[in-house]
C-alpha cells in the first residue's frame, strides 16, 4: 500500500496527528537549513577576523580592514564597537563603562539574534514523540472497538488500528530525532560564539587608550552555559 493510500484509509483523528507531525518536520528542517547556511557562511568570516586581529595592527588601520569583510557575528560586534565607543581614547571611567556596556549589549543582542528559532527545535523535539503516542494509543483504541464491534481478535479486526498506531509512534520518533539533535549542535554553536565575541571584545577594548587614573575592576557577564 502507497503512502497516500495509507493516509486516506486512516481515520480523521490518524490523519490530523501525521498532519500535525508532519507540519512539525517541515518547521524544524526550515529552521535546521537556515541555522546550518548561516553557520557555514559566517564561520570563515569571523576567521578572517581572528587573523587580522592577530597582525596587531593600529585600532584605526584594524577599522578599515575588518569594514570589507561580510556580516557576521564578529564583524557586527567591532562595527557596534567602533560605531558606539566615546572615541578611541577612553579618559574617563565613565568612557570606560560605556564602552563595556555597548560591548555587553551587543553581544547580548548576537546572542539572542544566534538563538532565535531554537526554542521552536526544543519543543518540537519534546511534544512530538507525546503527539505520536497519542495516535498509538488512538490507534490501539480503536482496534479494541474494532475487536468489540466483530466479537473476534482475528488480523482482520486489529490490523488497521495497529498499523495506524505503529505509524504514528515511527512520525513523531522521525520528527523528533533531527530536531533534538539540531537544538543540541547549534546551541553549542552559539556558547562558541559567545566565548568568542568575548575573547574579540576583550582584544580591541585593549587596545583603546585608557585614562592614567586607576579604574575599578570590571568584568563582562560570564558565559552561557
Amino acid at each position: 500500500m502507497r503512502a497516500w493510500d495509507f493516509f486516506v484509509s486512516t481515520g480523521p483523528v490518524a490523519r490530523a496527528v501525521l498532519v500535525l507531525l508532519l507540519a512539525c518536520s517541515v518547521g524544524s528542517w526550515a529552521i535546521i537549513l537556515k541555522k546550518f547556511l548561516g553557520l557555514r557562511r559566517s564561520k570563515p568570516r569571523d576567521r578572517q577576523v581572528l587573523a587580522f586581529l592577530e597582525k596587531r595592527v593600529p585600532i584605526e588601520t584594524l577599522q578599515k580592514d575588518i569594514a570589507w569583510i561580510g556580516e557576521c557575528p564578529t564583524t557586527l560586534l567591532v562595527q557596534a564597537i567602533f560605531e558606539k565607543a566615546p572615541s578611541k581614547n577612553l579618559t574617563s571611567i565613565q568612557d570606560v563603562e560605556r564602552l563595556n556596556r555597548v560591548i555587553s549589549a551587543q553581544i547580548d543582542l548576537e546572542i539572542n539574534r544566534q538563538s532565535r528559532y531554537l526554542h521552536i527545535l526544543a519543543t518540537i523535539g519534546n511534544t512530538a514523540p507525546f503527539v505520536g503516542l497519542f495516535g498509538t494509543v488512538w490507534g490501539i483504541m480503536k482496534s479494541f472497538q474494532e475487536i468489540g464491534r466483530q466479537g473476534t481478535a482475528n488480523i482482520a479486526a486489529v490490523a488497521p488500528g495497529i498499523a495506524e498506531a505503529l505509524i504514528a509512534t515511527a512520525t513523531g520518533l522521525a520528527v523528533a530525532i533531527p530536531a533534538v539533535v539540531a537544538y543540541n549542535l547549534f546551541v553549542h554553536e552559539v556558547n562558541q560564539i559567545d566565548v568568542l565575541l568575548r575573547g574579540v571584545a576583550d582584544e580591541i577594548s585593549n587596545r583603546f587608550e585608557r585614562p592614567s587614573v586607576p579604574l575599578p575592576s570590571h568584568s563582562l557577564p560570564r558565559t552561557r552555559g
